[in-house]
């Protein structure tokens, strides 16, 4: 749901950061000039993925609000 606070977007970038980082681990063995290209773009992918997964959770509802609401 929304996140509120400074902690909760750098918890929700910590994990959002796995699938990056590992999808990046696995490309340096198998394409070196692949894997140059991607750690120097690495910040600019990553910010725009960050940006979006935000945008999609805070139109989401908090998990608390909703058992409020019931």
């Amino acid at each position: 749901g929304q996140l509120k606070g400074i902690k909760e977007y750098i918890n929700f970038a910590a994990i959002a950061t796995i699938p990056f980082v590992l999808f990046a681990f696995l490309f340096s063995f198998i394409a070196y000039p692949f894997c140059v290209l991607l750690f120097k773009w690495y910040a600019a992918f990553f910010g725009i993925y960050l940006f979006i997964l935000v945008i999609i959770v805070n139109r989401r509802p908090r998990i608390e609000d909703l058992k409020n609401n019931e």
